[in-house]
């Protein structure tokens, strides 16, 4: 077993891992639900993705007339519509950058890297449940 200054390092409990993984996915969702992106965002990442205003209003279940609306900065949508637009270009592939000192923005997410980023979690999961079955 690793040792610390204060002695023996405890062992890892897989509850309280998996605890703290539920705790980071509300979190993620609670953030989630509180963004909002900017008319100029919903255009390029349109554009991005080569998809007409009929088919975001389409893919997210929002009205035609109230995306239009969104787009030309008449109107600001409610909460649930805008997460309904976001989480369409989200789903499709998009990622929206926060103003961050740099300006908005938006990009297209890399596959490869969710490729990665998916057999990373699978390899790490793995490893915590025959570090399980060790420890018994």
């Amino acid at each position: 077993m690793p040792v610390r200054q204060s002695g023996i390092v405890p062992p890892i409990d897989d509850r309280k891992v998996r605890a703290s993984r539920l705790e980071i996915k509300d979190k993620i969702q609670e953030i989630r639900t509180k963004q909002r992106i900017t008319a100029r965002q919903c255009r390029g990442a349109r554009g991005l993705l080569d998809m007409s205003q009929r088919d975001l209003a389409a893919a997210s279940g929002v009205h035609l007339q109230t995306l239009l609306d969104f787009e030309k900065g008449h109107r600001s949508p409610r909460s649930p519509t805008m997460q309904a637009i976001i989480r369409a270009l989200e789903d499709a592939g998009i990622v929206f950058i926060p103003a961050n000192g740099g300006g908005q923005g938006v990009r297209l997410r890399d596959p490869d890297h969710d490729a990665r980023s998916a057999q990373d979690s699978t390899a790490d999961e793995r490893g915590t449940e025959s570090e399980a079955h060790h420890d018994v």
